[in-house]
């Protein structure tokens, strides 16, 4: 009855659609359009003289109407015309929603005229099937293999439950009924309010009877919709006995989800990929509730109800584990499909298939409408890419500073990477990296010590890390006994908030960190989910073909950023080469074929040291500082195929030995997959339901350039320094002082104090800018979010109050203008630190030796320590203004330690180096000047002190390779040598 009273009322709004519009337009308003088109000339005359005519007003809304009904009426006749055809309409561009809500409304119509058969067929979208295999006790095979017998397989075709009945959580039922997109975790957390309880609340249904004839004997099975699970502390049903395994399976019905094809329909519940034809067969032509019409077998609906043919009985092969190698488990073994007895068309679980049922048809890797919702979370959102991507840029930044020469100056960044540079520096979280890179350290050198004891320990597969600073370990197994200071969760170990980062053991000193393959996978709630692809072997994607090569290209660009730790070797086939382009090792092969042997070459070394039971990250945690390198293998879809496929797939079969494979190839057999379901991403068999983070094809460009615009070579040094656009007045007031910590002072020294921090960042941000400063300039660099209008003008209110407590501007005027317009402008006897120094060098090019190294004396003065010192500002670093100035003042103290050194001035050699390598530590040109000045004294132990310093600093480079400058070295050597002949 509901559906017939739905059908009623949509019958009443269509024809109210229709007829209500039009006759009203033609009975109050009239034709809307005038005689003849007036001038515009005349109608701004008008509208001065008498304002808007209110019947103008109506006529005009009129009009809209008018346009709107005539959408809507070419959307109904489309989708009439479609549905007289048979075949699905087709997406008119300028239609829009109209036709959406036209689909939508013809559907309930149909419900009218197509009677009761239709109703019930458009009723039962709503009562998902129930299909299920619970799985009774083992026998041993004549291979030795063990044997699991299906003890059940039935379908229900029932309504599963009411909108209610999933909380329905009373003490006295005590049970949850499973509905779509349900998993262990989300149960856990609606129904018992923590979802790390999943795996208590799977354990308290093991044996019971979770549906009729349906008995929950494995752990490993998938939950299906409509079952009754039972809450922890119900009482569990004594399972019947189990019926015949050759029982024959005969569905009628079953209702598509989600990424379903015929090959998977006819797989799962006719045990035959093959038999796919018979389905296509039975349903070829049918229309559905929805508006469409069956006409590719390619192509299914969610939701949708295929009837099955249900003449002959297939009695189902029993699900056969592999052999199991001495130092393996059951949790790392693939399983064999399931397919019909005797047929010699068994399905390999190990082997991928690119077409459907093996029919040699390409998947369709397009993007349906209804996936589109959960689009994978944008580069703003890659906290760990962010981090490490930064630290690269910044390193290789550091390197071709301290190989310029004086005079040298940066290249301007492109507006577009100083943009892609400020929102990595929004996202990234220094103090969160570096706590999950201490908790894994700690954690893996903890379950190291339990192997020493001949407890082969659960490898940690995951992390969860909070904002708050708590960290989550997962395990693939039931964890060991938590250490200090970790407490014990069902799924693995905890630390807490409250433990600091200096209070995390982090194992050997020296070792190399054990999980370099960590890589962040997403966002699950409110925390960031990282996930070991070595520790789990292989990692399928699947979903639309955009975003499951998004989320790949992610992951790859973490691993080759090196986010935690530098010891990866990755190889890409099928993928674009710039989600690679931060690591200049990676390799790049045309065929898979090419690179599953790079691979099996090269991770060939960690496997001859593993002794059984061993994973690569146990060998990690005991080494003295050796790798033993990870090999990630990213093969795309369009890879995967053929022989080849199947043996990436069982490249990755034994996990935790020095080798990760990820594919966003679809039906990827495998155990760990992450699949897009209707409104969330999963991740199996962890259940976890999350967001996952992925980089379109503008963000990785974006991202590739920016890594490779750090390694461009600073511009080759002119016969002067470029003056400054603006110079500096010899009587100004107060100073910008960036060199060091950021900070504005008097003439005096008196530091001018601000209210709001962003306040100062203004003043900064305004004097660096002199001849481009707008108000939305300043927005755009201080915030990385919209921010209110008025944010912004209190803190332009709170810099202008600042300035003028602190020191009396000149008559007449303010320190920041006021204006109307976009120009924010500081007043001329505001200067900077900088622009003082760049000042100070181009004079001293003109003086005498005398004169100039006493202007460059004075100027350096205000050089105090790298510029923008433990300033959280976005903008310096990606504008280059870091770089800039670093420049000007390396180039001043080498000029002034050149002038010295040329005077026989030593001591002014070493003040004026100090500078410099303040600023810069380990600059090239800076420390020959000092190892020359330590020769011209004739002291060579001081020659090798200096020379061991430089040694230091670029060890000390957490990036760095620690090799020395060549032409360092050959200075060292001329001096030693010369001082022993």
């Amino acid at each position: 009855m509901r559906a017939l009273w739905r059908s009623v009322r949509a019958l009443v709004v269509l024809a109210v659609v229709l007829v209500g519009p039009p006759w009203a337009l033609v009975r109050f308003v009239g034709n809307p359009l005038p005689a003849r088109l007036p001038q515009v000339s005349g109608v701004v005359d008008s509208i001065e003289r008498s304002g808007i005519d209110p019947a103008v007003v109506v006529r005009v809304l009129a009009i809209v109407v008018w346009i709107a009904w005539a959408r809507s009426a070419v959307a109904l006749v489309v989708e009439c015309a479609a549905r007289i055809r048979r075949r699905p309409a087709p997406q008119l561009r300028g239609l829009g929603s109209s036709q959406r809500w036209a689909a939508s409304l013809l559907a309930s119509v149909t419900l009218v005229s197509g009677g009761m058969g239709v109703t019930r067929s458009a009723g039962a979208v709503d009562r998902l099937p129930v299909v299920a295999v619970a799985w009774s006790g083992g026998s041993l095979g004549s291979d030795g293999s063990e044997f699991l017998v299906p003890a059940a397989q039935t379908t229900s075709t029932t309504s599963t439950t009411s909108p209610t009945s999933a909380t329905a959580t009373t003490p006295a039922t005590a049970s949850w009924t499973v509905e779509r997109n349900d998993s262990w975790w989300r149960i856990a957390e609606r129904a018992l309010g923590d979802g790390m309880r999943w795996q208590e609340l799977r354990d308290a249904n093991l044996g019971r009877e979770v549906a009729p004839g349906v008995v929950f004997a494995a752990p490993d099975l998938a939950l299906q919709p409509g079952w009754s699970i039972a809450l922890p502390g119900a009482p569990a049903p004594v399972a019947p006995p189990s019926p015949d395994p050759t029982a024959p399976v005969a569905p009628t019905t079953i209702t598509v989800g989600v990424g379903d094809t015929l090959s998977e329909l006819a797989q799962t519940h006719l045990g035959d990929a093959d038999a796919w034809p018979e389905l296509w067969a039975a349903n070829e032509g049918r229309d559905f509730p929805d508006g469409r019409t069956f006409t590719d077998p390619d192509l299914l609906r969610p939701g949708w109800v295929l009837e099955f043919p249900g003449a002959e009985a297939r009695p189902m092969r029993p699900l056969r584990l592999a052999a199991l190698p001495p130092d393996s488990t059951a949790d790392h073994v693939a399983l064999e499909a399931l397919a019909p007895s005797g047929s010699a068309a068994a399905v390999d679980c190990a082997s991928p298939s690119a077409s459907v049922g093996g029919t040699g048809r390409p998947v369709d890797f397009g993007e349906p409408a209804e996936r589109r919702s959960n689009a994978p979370l944008g580069i703003a959102s890659a906290t760990v890419l962010a981090t490490a991507g930064l630290g690269l840029i910044r390193f290789r930044r550091r390197q071709r500073l301290r190989t310029a020469t004086a005079g040298s100056s940066t290249p301007s960044p492109e507006p577009a990477l100083i943009r892609m540079e400020q929102r990595l520096v929004a996202v990234a979280d220094d103090e969160l990296v570096a706590r999950v890179d201490l908790s894994v350290r700690g954690a893996v050198a903890a379950l190291r010590d339990r192997a020493a004891d001949g407890v082969v320990p659960a490898p940690l597969v995951a992390v969860l890390a909070s904002r708050d600073g708590a960290v989550e370990l997962v395990f693939d197994g039931p964890p060991a006994s938590s250490p200090e200071p970790f407490t014990a969760t069902p799924m693995g170990w905890r630390l807490p908030a409250g433990v600091p980062t200096s209070g995390i053991p982090a194992g050997g000193r020296f070792a190399a960190f054990p999980c370099p393959a960590l890589v962040h996978l997403g966002r699950v709630g409110e925390r960031d989910l990282h996930l070991d692809l070595e520790a789990i072997g292989t990692l399928g994607i699947e979903g639309s073909r955009r975003h499951a090569r998004s989320i790949l290209h992610q992951l790859i660009a973490t691993v080759a950023v090196g986010a935690y730790g530098d010891h990866c070797r990755v190889l890409t086939t099928g993928l674009d080469p710039r989600s690679t382009s931060a690591n200049g090792d990676a390799e790049a092969f045309d065929g898979l074929d090419d690179a599953i042997e790079r691979a099996a070459e090269s991770v060939t070394p960690v496997l001859e040291v593993l002794r059984p039971g061993q994973t690569a990250a146990l060998l990690r945690a005991g080494s003295a500082g050796e790798p033993w390198e990870t090999v990630v293998l990213a093969a795309g879809a369009e890879r995967v195929v053929g022989p080849a496929g199947a043996e990436l797939t069982a490249l990755g079969a034994t996990p935790g030995r020095g080798l990760a494979i990820v594919t966003d190839a679809p039906g990827t057999r495998t155990r760990w997959k992450l699949r897009q379901l209707d409104s969330t991403w999963r991740l199996d068999p962890l259940g976890l339901d999350l967001d996952p983070v992925g980089i379109d094809d503008d963000e990785l460009a974006g991202f590739a350039a920016l890594v490779g615009a750090a390694s461009r070579p600073v511009a080759v040094p002119g016969p002067s320094a470029p003056r400054p656009s603006v110079a500096p007045p010899d009587d100004w007031v107060l100073m910008v002082r960036t060199f060091g910590r950021p900070r504005i002072t008097t003439r005096s020294g008196t530091e001018v104090c601000f209210a709001r921090t962003k306040a100062l960042e203004l003043v900064v941000w305004l004097a660096r800018h002199r001849t481009n400063a707008t108000r939305s300039g300043a927005r755009s660099a201080l915030w990385d979010v919209e921010v209110a209008n008025g944010t912004f003008a209190n803190v332009v209110s709170d810099a202008r109050h600042s300035l003028e407590s602190a020191a009396e501007s000149p008559a007449g005027s303010l320190w920041l203008g006021r204006s109307v317009s976009e120009r924010l402008e500081l007043h001329p006897t505001i200067v900077t630190d900088v622009d003082l120094l760049e000042s100070a060098l181009h004079r001293a090019r003109r003086q005498p030796p005398a004169e100039a190294r006493s202007t460059l004396s004075e100027a350096l003065a205000l050089v105090t320590g790298v510029p923008f010192t433990a300033a959280s500002f976005l903008w310096p670093d990606a504008e280059g203004s870091v770089s800039q100035d670093t420049l000007i003042a390396t180039t001043a103290a080498a000029e002034l330690a050149e002038l010295c050194l040329a005077a026989n001035d030593l001591d002014g050699v070493f003040a004026a180096t100090g500078v410099g390598l303040l600023v810069l530590p380990g600059h090239e040109e800076l420390l020959a000047l000092r190892m020359r000045a330590q020769a011209a004294r004739g002291d060579l132990a001081s020659v090798k002190r200096e020379w061991e310093g430089y040694e230091r600093v670029i060890a000390g480079d957490p990036l760095g390779d620690g090799e020395p400058s060549a032409r360092l070295v050959q200075l060292r050597n001329d001096l030693l040598g010369s001082r022993r002949r």
